[in-house]
């Protein structure tokens, strides 16, 4: 999903009772704002209503219904700010409480389902409105709207609204828009703490603790999951990733997904789901699912608010039953534009928005499950390389002892692999009369931690082995050489085959010159005929054809030749081909030549 999809998805699907404060700064903005917002009311069959200073909204209307034929005359209704925030030419918080119920009572009696709302607040601008009138009211919608399910809207111009209204605007909404950005308030103050129930000193001190605590808390778990994607298996980042979320969000279910080679076909690793048997199932992928192709990553997540109007893709039937509702799903991926590894999916069983900010808590989480699966599928590949490899792959620890050999110096001295781990040098085969040279360059290799070469020759059973061997250092995180990793190659059959190559090269040498020998001496009786041919070519050419050559030479056609000699042009034709044989040529330009070689053209000087 692009960004401003997401905003549609957010604002489209605003679970009953939101209270939203979108601060504008353009009228398209604002306008970008109604219109998801507004689409979704008439969907659900709400009533939408718009309070605003400007009475025209066709515009508005028209992007709305979309041109629909059956949307209710009554759909969406606008209001001026006096004929609601100031009837009775003041404004008192206590009467727009019982205007709005009133409202809701009039929707539902029409036959909507419930009441939708946005309020421009330009009308509080230059009056004698306080702010804490204002935030009176706002703070009692936050009791109003849960219990009636009306969703509400309040829209602040930036550019025109005093920063001390905005600052008073924000405590008295849980969510806030930004630059076209859904987010979770950290200064929303819940209604208890401006009602004053309970004690409020300390209602209101425990709620800074929170709001204080809690982002350290979730970069805290952050960090120590990107630990664990560093330094952990993959099975452990998955169960703590699960936790982390469903902690932090709130949420009952994850899943996490592996996205397969194939491209069109998912494995589920990792679920909190009421089928736990699902792990390991195979999935095929829809064709319009993001996951099926293995193009990069999209830039956003995909958001499902509602599953009742989702034609797309499938709920699960064990969380359809389960009573899911809500979803998101985030691309497992480093970044935008790279390969996706797989979906981190989270389901909640209420109506719900997934706000920005929760929307880069999960793809953080992605990013790390990307670099644990990344760092999984390089280790299975790397021990299935090293495994198979032809080359003999040895670790050494610090005692010099054999701490990993592959399969592939089973065919070199007949032992299996596995009965070599923590022997020495010597128990692989090699020479007595080589061992202190080869544990010498060992140790250098550990105390310079630089690469060295060493050929080596191994005794076993099946013969004698020369090895080409790479000795290379592998350090610990703490920069120390912690072990050595021979890799050798088996070179017996070069070094057996170095004489007869030299042989076979003195050989072909040899050959090489007696075929010189005879291309030279070709080469002078090629010349030697050449010569006796242009001779005998000069002998045989008449006159006329001597005279035609020479006109050809010049360049003339063969309608000029015939004119100039008082033959026909079919004549001089036959006659150009019959000299062309006789010289042995394919084309005029090869005859001139010919001519000026045998004498008959003296070619012009420069």
């Amino acid at each position: 999903m692009t960004r401003a999809e997401i905003l549609v998805r957010q604002l489209g699907n605003l679970p009953p009772g939101s209270h939203v404060c979108p601060m504008y700064r353009s009228p398209d903005d604002r306008h970008s704002l109604l219109v998801p917002y507004f689409q979704a009311g008439v969907a659900e069959g709400e009533q939408c209503l718009y309070i605003a200073d400007e009475t025209s909204v066709d515009r508005l209307r028209a992007q709305v219904f979309g041109g629909a034929e059956d949307v209710a005359p009554g759909a969406l209704m606008t209001l001026t700010a006096r004929e609601s925030y100031l009837r009775g030419g003041h404004f008192d918080p206590e009467r727009m409480v019982e205007f709005w119920t009133e409202r809701l009572a009039a929707a539902r009696a029409a036959g909507y389902v419930g009441l939708r709302v946005t309020g421009e607040m330009n009308w509080a601008l230059g009056s004698d409105i306080a702010a804490e009138l204002l935030l009176e009211y706002e703070t009692a919608l936050n009791q109003l709207l849960p219990s009636t399910g009306i969703r509400a809207m309040c829209l602040y111009d930036w550019n025109r609204t005093k920063p001390s209204m905005l600052r008073e605007v924000l405590r008295a909404h849980p969510l806030a828009i930004i630059d076209l950005r859904l987010h979770d308030n950290p200064f929303y103050e819940p209604p208890q703490l401006e009602l004053g129930h309970g004690d409020p000193e300390s209602a209101r001190l425990n709620w800074m603790i929170t709001q204080l605590q809690t982002p350290t808390r979730r970069d805290t778990a952050l960090v120590d999951l990107g630990h664990l994607a560093l330094d952990s298996a993959l099975a452990d980042l998955i169960r703590a990733a699960e936790v982390l979320v469903t902690t932090e969000l709130g949420v009952e279910y994850v899943e996490i997904f592996e996205l397969l080679a194939s491209g069109n076909a998912v494995r589920r690793i990792g679920t909190t789901g009421p089928d736990m048997s699902t792990i390991g199932r195979v999935e095929r992928l829809p064709p319009d699912h993001p996951l099926a192709s293995t193009s990069p990553r999209s830039d956003g997540p995909l958001i499902v608010s509602d599953w009742r109007h989702e034609t797309r893709f499938t709920l699960p039937a064990a969380l359809r039953d389960a009573g899911v509702t809500s979803s998101i799903s985030i691309a497992i991926s480093v970044k935008a534009g790279q390969p996706m590894y797989g979906m981190l999916t989270v389901h909640s069983r209420h109506g719900r928005i997934f706000t920005d900010d929760e929307c880069l808590f999960l793809e953080s989480i992605g990013i790390f499950l990307a670099y644990g699966m990344a760092g999984a599928r390089s280790e299975s590949s790397l021990r299935a390389l090293v495994e198979n490899a032809s080359d003999i792959i040895v670790r050494f620890d610090g005692d010099l002892r054999v701490a990993y050999v592959n399969p592939a110096i089973e065919r070199v001295i007949g032992t299996a692999a596995e009965s070599l781990v923590g022997k020495s040098s010597l128990d692989l085969g090699v020479l007595e009369s080589q061992l202190p040279a080869w544990e010498l360059t060992l140790h250098q290799v550990w105390r310079t931690g630089r690469e060295q070469k060493f050929e080596l020759t191994l005794r076993s059973l099946l013969g004698e082995h020369v090895l080409d061997i790479r000795i290379v250092p592998e350090f610990g995180s703490d920069g120390e050489v912690q072990s050595l990793l021979s890799i050798s190659r088996d070179i017996t059959a070069q070094r057996t085959g170095e004489v007869e190559r030299s042989a076979l090269y003195r050989q072909l040498v040899a050959q090489q010159n007696q075929v010189q020998e005879l291309v030279e001496r070709l080469g002078v009786d090629r010349e030697r005929a050449r010569g006796e041919s242009v001779a005998a070519a000069l002998v045989t050419l008449t006159e006329r054809e001597r005279r035609i050559l020479r006109l050809l030479a010049a360049g003339r056609t063969n309608r000029e030749i015939a004119a100039d000699i008082g033959i026909t042009p079919g004549t001089t034709k036959n006659q150009v081909a019959q000299i062309l044989s006789k010289l042995n040529v394919t084309n005029r330009t090869a005859a001139a030549a010919r001519a000026v070689e045998l004498g008959v053209v003296v070619p012009v000087s420069a």
